[in-house]
């Protein structure tokens, strides 16, 4: 607006404006250079230019922000940066929240309403992604099993997908390999930790065949019937194997 006052000449004074207007004074205007030529009783004319200014655009952005560290954590956080407008500026997150920062968000997107000490506003919108769920893939996961009773021949071939590599491993048998082989029937268990901290377990048997044994049962007995002859006892077996 431009509240204009003139003094001196021969009232009564007329304006025309640059708009167009002729009022004294003017308003709703944009930023931009008015000028007006007021002229009094006597036709005498006198002219003068005022500037209106404005503040710079109000700008919400993203200063930084962080992704949930593992799938389903409420991790993440926001960064709000805020340029032009007239200061103080206030916030009102889609959370309900009033912080120019966020933390401890889930996975998702997140709007925010800027609006600075005039009631101009900017609304912008962001989004905090999180990684795939960590999983030991069991389905994937090679067991073979001891090949005898006893023997220490069996291995776990252990399949992993989703969270954030690296991995490291702990197994029950104190292994940190990810595969682990030379082992005994039994069962063993695996926690996977990635790179920021997630976890998963699971555990995997690992069997063996029966004991491999032969057992010898006696069907029947001849006699030898005379001193150096070759006729003997007979006897009927049956062996019975896992291996």
């Amino acid at each position: 607006a431009i509240d204009l006052s003139v003094t001196g000449g021969t009232p009564a004074y007329t304006y025309a404006w640059s708009t167009g207007a002729t009022t004294q004074d003017i308003s709703g205007l944009s930023a931009g250079t008015y000028t007006v030529t007021v002229t009094d009783g006597n036709n005498c004319t006198t002219v003068e230019s005022f500037t209106i200014t404005e503040p710079p655009v109000l700008v919400a952005s993203l200063d930084g922000s962080e992704d949930a560290d593992c799938n389903g954590a409420a991790t993440g956080s926001i960064d709000l940066m805020v340029v032009g407008g007239t200061g103080p500026y206030t916030y009102l997150w889609s959370t309900g929240a009033t912080t120019q920062d966020l933390t401890g968000l889930n996975a998702g997107t997140y709007s925010v309403v800027v609006t600075d000490a005039n009631g101009c506003t900017d609304t912008e919108s962001f989004t905090i992604g999180e990684p795939t769920t960590l999983e030991i893939n069991i389905a994937g996961t090679v067991t073979e099993d001891a090949d005898c009773n006893g023997a220490t021949t069996g291995s776990i071939d252990l399949a992993v997908s989703g969270g954030t590599a690296p991995y490291t491993y702990a197994w029950s048998n104190n292994a940190t390999t990810q595969d682990i082989s030379d082992l005994a029937a039994g069962t063993y268990t695996v926690t996977v930790t990635d790179a920021n901290g997630c976890t998963d377990s699971a555990s995997f048997i690992i069997e063996e065949p029966s004991t491999l044994e032969i057992d010898l049962v006696a069907s029947s007995k001849v006699n030898v019937d005379c001193n150096g002859t070759a006729i003997g006892i007979r006897y009927g077996y049956s062996i019975s194997t896992s291996c």
